[in-house]
């Protein structure tokens, strides 16, 4: 392949973990550019396993993306592409990361009438070159997201920052991939008729979404003003938005391609109940969209190897290894230890309406009445948390209200960050496995509730209950299904594109599923899948190997971004 042009791709997001990560999307772009350099360069995925089954739809007959065309692995080549991630330089990221990067160069950026002034750092994580910008004091802050008015401002300086960057680095992109809202300001100012200022070379924007509820809506003399925007782009038809103007929106019509993180969402975007009133736009460019299914890390998430739970166990010694873990838990938890009672885990960043949360509060009872031990993972709004703590002590043997660290890996170690928090780790920095003294939760002490590393809590419990109302993708029900650990669903999203629900006739399924979003409706489901795991134990098991064996490495999700990037980026 010598003498073959690269590719280059430019990752923007406002977050990359384990630098930063608030959510899903730092994990997602982390995973993503070094599993796309992986693959390109030929070296597999992150442990060199073959591509796997949870990609989805896309790519099937019928499928017109450029990712979803015949061959599609076939048309990966090696040493033809490669990524890169750009970022803003918060004050928040740690400082044994800054202390490695390289200062690049400063300049001056103007955006209107700001004037501002940028300084760019450069660093390599696991062989992906990230750029982190500084952008006056827009990023001095503990935190990384503040008000929607606040953030609207801050990122489209940083978007600008980005594109003036271009023409002072050695690196040219030949696409830019925007992860989110707050990286739509860089296709709307390319495309704008005063974009050129930006670069000579015919860029190519790949916009990726992972909500449609956050869109960035602001007033338009803001948006106008901010982006150096004449009022003609401030029309039913560019960036207006019931008498606003909407970030979102501005990446959805700019951008020369859409993706979205799971091939259902992409269909049901198009649609009034998940697509936030921005639906019509997703319809019209429904032939320039594609679904790419998330995957998880396996050098992570693997219970085989995995450091922090009780016991390590596979495939071939999931009854032992299953059970082991579970009584351990049952036992730091001062459960009853006893396998037979079916042990339920609800884990989410955030306890809030969207997760389905609602549904568990409404029928909790009933599903206590079922016999079943319970862990509710996380942390929440006040009325959620305080729900929780009461039920702790209604149930007190029964119901557990803990904490959880996720897990990443970084320099050949484990690393262990609270969930859902601002890259920090709210149990110590050395508590890997579980802290606190305190077994349940304390109603005057929220912080010292029990902290456990999730797959500790996914080793041990026989099932994941996540009835979400929205889930663009999400990874517990993959790493559930990676621990035997059966989820239980509801019909939407990413959960759609990996879930299957137990066939009692076929004994086919690694799930259950549900489709209304209704209490009872996931009562039923609950039901049965406890009823399953009661009576027919045998086929519960078996499912739950099953589950197992499932690839969801980042390989396939690597393989469809770079069908995209051939697509787009050859003979430039």
């Amino acid at each position: 392949m010598a003498g073959k042009a690269t590719i280059k791709v430019l990752i923007a997001a406002s977050e990359f973990e384990p630098f930063t990560n608030i959510g899903h999307l730092g994990r997602v772009v982390q995973n993503i550019s070094t599993a796309v350099n992986n693959r390109a360069g030929g070296a597999g995925d992150l442990t060199g396993q073959e591509s796997g089954a949870v990609s989805g739809p896309a790519g099937q007959s019928g499928d017109k993306s450029p990712a979803g065309k015949k061959n599609r692995r076939a048309a990966v080549q090696p040493e033809d592409i490669e990524a890169r991630v750009v970022i803003p330089k918060y004050a928040g990221i740690n400082k044994k990361f800054m202390e490695s990067a390289k200062p690049l160069l400063e300049f001056d950026a103007a955006l209107g009438r700001r004037v501002y002034p940028c300084s760019v750092y450069e660093i390599i994580y696991r062989g992906v070159y990230v750029y982190m910008i500084s952008c006056g004091s827009y990023f001095d802050r503990e935190h990384v997201y503040s008000t929607v008015v606040d953030d609207v401002e801050r990122y489209s300086c940083f978007c600008n920052a980005v594109l003036a960057m271009l023409s002072r680095i050695d690196f040219q992109p030949d696409i830019i991939q925007c992860h989110d809202w707050q990286m739509s300001y860089i296709p709307t100012l390319y495309k704008t008729s005063r974009s050129r200022r930006y670069s000579d070379k015919d860029i190519k924007t790949l916009y990726v979404i992972h909500s449609m509820q956050y869109q960035g809506v602001c007033s338009r003399y803001e948006m106008l003003d901010l982006l150096d925007l004449p009022s003609e782009f401030f029309t039913p038809s560019t960036l207006e938005f019931y008498g606003q103007a909407n970030s979102l929106k501005g990446g959805l019509l700019f951008s020369d391609w859409l993706a979205t993180v799971s091939p259902n969402h992409a269909r049901e975007i198009q649609h009034t109940y998940y697509g936030e009133n921005l639906e019509g736009i997703i319809r019209a460019r429904s032939s320039e969209i594609t679904g790419i299914m998330c995957g998880i890390d396996p050098k992570i998430y693997d219970p085989a190897s995995d450091e922090w739970i009780f016991s390590k166990y596979d495939a071939s010694s999931f009854k032992e290894g299953k059970t082991k873990n579970k009584l351990w838990l049952q036992e730091q938890l001062g459960f009853k230890p006893d396998a037979d009672i079916p042990l339920m885990l609800v884990i989410y960043d955030e306890l809030d309406y969207d997760k389905g949360i609602d549904l568990v509060k409404f029928v909790f009872d009933d599903i206590m009445s079922l016999g079943v031990q319970l862990i509710i993972a996380g942390k929440g709004k006040s009325d959620y948390h305080d729900f929780f703590l009461a039920k702790v002590a209604e149930y007190h043997d029964k119901v557990a209200y803990v904490s959880y660290n996720r897990v990443v890996w970084d320099d050949e170690k484990w690393i262990g960050i609270d969930g859902g928090r601002d890259g920090q780790n709210a149990c110590g920095q050395e508590s890997y496995m579980y802290a606190g003294n305190a077994g349940q939760a304390d109603a005057g002490a929220p912080d010292e509730r029990r902290c456990f590393c999730e797959t500790i809590l996914f080793s041990g419990s026989d099932m994941l209950l996540r009835p979400s109302r929205i889930e663009p993708c999400g990874e517990k029900h993959l790493i559930a299904l990676k621990y035997g650990t059966l989820p239980i669903v509801r019909e939407t999203g990413g959960l759609k594109d990996v879930v299957v629900s137990y066939d009692s006739e076929t004994g086919a399924g690694n799930g259950f599923m549900f489709f209304n979003y209704n209490a009872h409706d996931m009562l039923y489901t609950v039901n049965r899948a406890v009823d399953v795991f009661i009576k027919e134990r045998g086929a519960f098991d078996r499912m739950a190997v099953a589950g197992m064996a499932i690839n969801s490495t980042w390989d396939a999700a690597a393989d469809e971004y770079i069908g995209i990037y051939r697509e787009f980026g050859v003979a430039r």
